[in-house]
């Protein structure tokens, strides 16, 4: 559908489109701003709920700023580069504890979200890439939004100055590797040496390259040396370009302190639910007495466990589960808990922490609307929600990413 209309923008949803009521229908229009007229091109319908784009700006508001990036309006990537980076934030701290509100039940009177923020051009240390093929040729691209359509990519400026500055090498390797190598897409990420990880999700014959390359079963087809990242307390944490580590490791680092803080960790028995490679449970096991890691996916515990051999951490049980199944949690009135769970959030571990009742819980989540469900559920089983942060891994673009401590109130 292509339905286009001249629509009057009233406010923003949590997610950072404008909103217009038309006739039955609500409109979420990207890249508009309270107040502001627009023509609206539409490009999906489900139920009363159309998705839109904004099309043309017909009576611009005074909040409205001239995009950085010229892909801003074909991109489906940096979707608030419109607003200043000080009404992005007003933004995701308001529609947060909205959602807290509105989803959990939770009135918020005395606690706002302490933002954790960080650089707001330059701050992406991985990303994804789809592929345009053309005339023979592979060129890097992103995606159009709501759509498959390629959007050829050169230069992006939220990535580091480093990554950015390989995507013409990496453009020329692809091209010069074997077809077979790249079905759709590939991801790279930059390590704190400078080199730059590459993973594929085919396989075939890969051209030289100066990092890391791991194909499509996560095996390595070249000899060079893993990526490394730094966290605190100098423990190094290797990875891939395959593996889950955040974008913005200033940002990563920030949040860990904070966590920390909160936790207090010292002399304690910990349980970290969804411990991907190690991220938290090196800097928890520096502190804690035992730290007990849980994760369903075996390569990530594999990985976690050689970062923690190698920074000489030997308090760290990790354990394979799904924690989504029936899956029987130690826990008790005595054991912090560090949860970092996927953006459809605690789902059935909830209970299984009510039940255990631990001291606190510290509860980071990639989904600010599954964070406010869950938290109005840990609040009406006894739990009084402390602190609140929101962290601004994504700057330039709507996504909210929440962190919030949960006490033993009762």
């Amino acid at each position: 559908m292509h339905e286009i209309k001249t629509v009057d923008i009233s406010r923003l949803s949590h997610q950072g489109e404008g909103i217009a009521f038309v006739d039955e229908s609500t409109w979420f229009v990207a890249k508009a701003l309270p107040g502001e007229q627009v023509e609206a091109q539409a490009l999906q319908k489900r139920g009363r709920n159309v998705f839109a784009r904004c099309s043309n700006v017909v009576q611009p508001s005074k909040q409205r700023i001239e995009a950085h990036c010229p892909l801003h309006a074909s991109c489906g990537g940096c979707d608030l580069q419109h607003m200043s980076i000080a009404d992005q934030r007003e933004h995701k701290s308001k529609a947060l504890c909205d959602q807290l509100t509105r989803l959990g039940k939770i009135e918020q009177r005395a606690l706002t979200a302490e933002p954790i923020i960080g650089d707001t051009w330059g701050y992406r240390e991985r990303a994804r890439f789809t592929l345009e093929r053309q005339a023979d040729q592979i060129h890097l691209a992103y995606r159009a939004p709501a759509s498959r359509s390629p959007i050829r990519v050169q230069n992006c400026p939220v990535l580091h100055p480093q990554l950015e500055a390989a995507l013409p090498r990496i453009t020329d390797w692809a091209n010069k590797s074997e077809a077979s190598l790249i079905n759709k897409e590939l991801r790279i990420a930059l390590g704190d040496d400078g080199r730059v990880g590459i993973a594929v999700d085919g396989r075939g014959i890969a051209a030289p390259f100066e990092g890391p390359i791991i194909d499509g079963r996560g095996q390595a087809i070249n000899e060079q040396p893993t990526l490394h990242y730094q966290t605190i307390d100098n423990l190094n944490i290797a990875f891939s370009a395959a593996d889950f580590t955040q974008v913005n490791r200033a940002l990563n680092q920030q949040v860990t302190e904070r966590l920390l803080r909160w936790l207090r960790p010292e002399g304690q028995r910990v349980l970290e639910l969804f411990c991907g490679i190690g991220n938290f449970s090196l800097p928890l096991a520096s502190r804690a007495a035992e730290l007990v890691a849980i994760d369903s996916q075996q390569k990530q515990l594999d990985r976690a466990a050689h970062n923690a051999k190698q920074n000489n951490l030997q308090n760290i049980q990790f354990i394979r589960a799904d924690l989504y199944k029936r899956v029987k949690l130690d826990i008790d009135e005595y054991t912090p808990v560090l949860a970092d769970p996927p953006r459809t959030g605690l789902g059935d571990v909830l209970p299984k922490l009510l039940k255990g009742k631990p001291p606190r819980i510290a509860y980071l989540s990639c989904d600010s609307a599954s964070f406010a469900k869950d938290a109005g559920k840990l609040v009406q089983g006894g739990y009084a929600l402390t602190q609140l942060s929101y962290v601004d891994f994504f700057a330039q673009t709507g996504k909210i990413e929440a962190m919030g401590l949960f006490e033993r109130s009762t």
